[in-house]
C-alpha cells in the first residue's frame, strides 16, 4: 500500500526485518495493491567538507534517506539531503528532526515550515509533493540526523522511500 509506513523497527538497524507496518484507511479502502519500489526513490545527499554546506563535495548519492546514516563523519563538515516528500492522503501530518551529536541540523519542509533538531513540527496536508531540506552538521563519528512523520492515524516513524523523490 502506497501510504504504509514502517510503525517498528526490530532494532536500531533498519536493515533488519520490519516487526510492524501501518497503512492509512483511505488506502485500504482505495484497493491499493502493493508495488515494489522503483530504483532512485529517495534524496539527493550530498556531503561536503565545509560546516556550512560549503566547501569540497565529498560525495553526491541517492539515498532512501532519512534512516539514519552511518558513514566516518570525522572528514564531513555538513551533509545535506534534498528532494520532494510525497504526501498520500490528507490529514494531519506530524514531524520530528531527531539528531545525535549534531545540534545545528535543521529540516525545511514546504507547508510545515523548520524544523530544528529535537522540534516536532506538523500541519494539515493535501495529496501531493513538497519540497524538503534536510541538513546536518555532524559534530562525531556517532553523529546522526532522522527526520521521522506521522501520517494521519499513525506513530512516528521513518519516511518510507517510496515517499521521497530526489531532485
Amino acid at each position: 500500500y502506497p501510504s504504509a509506513v514502517q510503525s517498528h523497527f526490530s532494532s536500531g538497524i533498519p536493515e533488519q526485518p520490519v516487526l510492524a507496518l501501518a497503512v492509512h484507511a483511505a488506502a485500504v479502502a482505495a484497493g491499493r495493491n502493493c508495488e515494489a519500489s522503483n530504483g532512485g526513490l529517495g534524496l539527493r545527499a550530498r556531503y561536503f567538507s565545509g560546516t556550512s554546506w560549503d566547501g569540497n563535495l565529498l560525495l553526491e548519492q541517492i539515498e532512501d534517506w532519512p534512516l539514519r546514516f552511518g558513514y566516518d563523519l570525522r572528514s564531513v563538515g555538513s551533509v545535506e539531503w534534498s528532494g520532494l516528500l510525497q504526501v498520500p492522503v490528507a490529514g494531519l501530518y506530524r514531524f520530528q528532526l531527531l539528531t545525535r551529536d549534531a545540534p545545528a541540523s535543521e529540516a525545511d519542509i514546504w507547508g510545515i515550515g523548520t524544523l530544528l533538531a529535537g522540534d516536532l513540527g506538523g500541519g494539515e496536508l493535501s495529496p501531493g509533493f513538497y519540497a524538503l531540506t534536510v541538513r546536518c552538521r555532524p559534530a562525531s563519528a556517532e553523529s546522526f540526523c532522522w527526520l521521522r512523520w506521522s501520517p494521519p492515524d499513525t506513530d512516528y516513524a521513518a519516511i518510507p522511500p517510496q515517499f521521497l523523490r530526489p531532485r
